[in-house]
């Protein structure tokens, strides 16, 4: 059971500056049951893809991260970069709505549900949007979206870089 999505495009930066701060952020979501969605009968809670002793003990936001599922990138634009997700939803966007004062302005991460419902989270300012019903057409959908988004993240890197004068 699940939905699963992934992302199609992604320029989401948590700048180097901001990561000790992030780091406290998302370690204190660990007293904040009232947000966990996986629990057990004798009343137990935690976050989906995340246990509250790998949160606490959390040595980066890298790590958790790739504990909830996500692909990062050190270094690539003067921070860590979320470039990849491809799993069943779950409590991720908890997380993200947490890093999203500390996501540099501007960024976003597209996604793609299994029944192609598309959704973007957009970061500006410190807080987090999330844009609804856009209906990919099944001629834009791929045989293998994860080959397609590699291809499409090299292509804007590229055109970042020319655009930056690198």
């Amino acid at each position: 059971m699940g939905y699963y999505v992934h992302i199609t495009d992604s320029f989401a930066v948590i700048p180097y500056e901001n990561l000790p701060a992030a780091l406290d952020a998302v370690r204190a979501l660990d007293t904040r049951d009232d947000l966990k969605s996986g629990g057990s009968s004798t009343g137990d809670k935690w976050f989906s893809w995340m246990n509250d002793f790998d949160l606490a003990n959390a040595p980066s936001v890298a790590s958790v991260l790739q504990k909830l599922g996500f692909d990062v990138d050190h270094g690539s634009y003067g921070g860590l970069s979320i470039i990849g997700y491809d799993n069943k939803t779950g409590d991720e966007g908890i997380f993200i709505q947490t890093l999203a004062p500390f996501i540099e302005s501007g960024s976003y991460i597209e996604w793609q549900g299994e029944d192609n419902e598309a959704y973007r989270w957009e970061f500006h300012d410190g807080g987090m949007e999330t844009q609804y019903d856009r209906r990919i057409p099944s001629w834009e959908v791929t045989a293998n979206p994860i080959e397609d988004h590699v291809a499409l993240n090299a292509v804007l890197a590229a055109a970042r870089s020319r655009m930056a004068g690198k």
